[in-house]
């Protein structure tokens, strides 16, 4: 059996506050919301492995917020996440079209 200490956790996400918060992994929880302690709107859950930009860079947070609207969740893909809007789009659009070619 793993320690708990062992296992990952995941973040939530606020993206209006710019607020990231991680959450202990715990195998029995049915808690399926998380309001932002700043604004109360809904914290967005993500793996481990997403790390939030700084507050003040607003253009990757423009990315985060791009990606996320499209549906990519952070997973682990193999390659490094984009961090301009442009970017961003070309790299959402070759993993559509990846999905497509499987």
């Amino acid at each position: 059996m793993i320690a708990k200490s062992e296992k990952m956790g995941h973040k939530k996400l606020c993206i209006d506050c710019k607020l990231c918060l991680n959450r202990e992994f715990d195998d029995g929880s049915n808690e399926l919301t998380y309001p932002c302690p700043n604004c109360q709107e809904g914290m967005i859950l993500l793996p481990h492995r997403f790390r939030p930009p700084k507050k003040s860079d607003d253009q990757k947070w423009k990315v985060v917020e791009y990606l996320l609207n499209q549906g990519f969740r952070y997973e682990h893909i193999g390659e490094t996440v984009p961090e301009n809007l442009r970017d961003a789009k070309e790299f959402w659009t070759r993993l559509q079209q990846q999905k497509l070619n499987k």
